[in-house]
């Protein structure tokens, strides 16, 4: 074999085997990317409409992680828009039955009792568990009311985008927890209000909301045209059915106020015991969560 023979035969194989190890690394790591893709299929009135959404792990990625992994375990699949304005698309806590009296059709899905079947990463704990062996299966608030510095100063609030949602829990009731900082730098003691979300989001559908860009994580938009006409053929299909149904009846409101008691199963003894109301205006035709497929890690 000549020496030229020889040097591109070696090149081969360090290429070869660098290769390998990249392979390795990349199956051990999940094959994650900085923006993971998902799809939330979302039906109405019998059709279906599928969002596709672009993720920022890069910026969020405790949120991002979260979210993916209750969409991996089909957490998701069939839960209903339990608050619908103008502005907001809110889902991942309740399922809907029109025929039950209580909570306006509402039934809620016990998140603290599924979350610790699931095996999810955990990033906040109570304050007393000093080596960290439990969790509570709720996530670290990466927004800036938090102390959390958002790289690229993140995404806002605009058409479209995704973010993750939690109820609002008062000061005095939010006693103070251990949480794992983003990007391994540390623990530290927080206040639990910013640091509860659990499997609540929404899709933001008005044009801005400077009041929030500061006290949730805007974790994704939509990835591109055909997405922003999904949504968009969705909230039209939403706008011609309240239209036909007004015109055979005046009164016609295609959601109702129900007020519900939210947190009645929280882990911590004083949020559970607080009784926190909150009000939903839930449609009275169901807008599901059919499914949020992850596409790409």
């Amino acid at each position: 074999m000549t020496s030229i023979n020889k040097k591109i035969s070696k090149a081969a194989c360090l290429l070869m085997t660098a290769l390998l190890i990249c392979s390795s690394v990349l199956m051990f790591a999940g094959c994650e990317t900085s923006h993971p893709k998902v799809t939330i299929t979302v039906t109405f009135d019998r059709q279906e409409y599928e969002i596709d959404y672009k993720l920022y792990r890069n910026m969020y990625p405790q949120t991002v992680r979260h979210f993916i992994e209750l969409a991996n375990a089909g957490y998701y699949d069939g839960l209903a828009v339990h608050h619908y304005t103008s502005a907001f698309l809110c889902s991942g806590g309740y399922t809907y039955d029109g025929d039950s009296a209580a909570n306006g059709g509402l039934i809620e899905k016990d998140y603290f009792a599924e979350a610790p079947k699931l095996n999810l990463t955990q990033s906040v704990y109570l304050l007393s568990d000093t080596d960290l062996t439990g969790g509570l299966n709720t996530v670290y608030g990466e927004f800036k009311s938090n102390g959390f510095e958002v790289q690229s100063n993140g995404l806002r609030h605009k058409y479209g985008v995704l973010v993750m949602d939690y109820f609002d829990i008062d000061s005095k009731e939010a006693p103070l927890v251990t949480t794992k900082l983003s990007g391994s730098k540390g623990t530290a003691e927080k206040s639990y209000s910013y640091n509860s979300a659990t499997s609540l989001f929404y899709i933001f559908t008005g044009e801005s909301n400077t009041t929030r860009n500061s006290t949730r994580a805007v974790f994704g938009e939509l990835a591109g045209s055909d997405a922003t006409d999904a949504l968009d053929e969705l909230l039209d299909a939403i706008e011609e059915y309240v239209s036909e149904h007004t015109k055979g009846d005046e009164d016609y409101s295609f959601t109702k106020e129900v007020n519900v008691v939210v947190g009645a199963n929280d882990p911590i003894a004083e949020v559970a015991g607080a009784k926190i109301q909150a009000t939903y205006q839930v449609p009275n035709e169901p807008i599901v969560i059919k499914s949020v497929k992850v596409n790409k890690l």
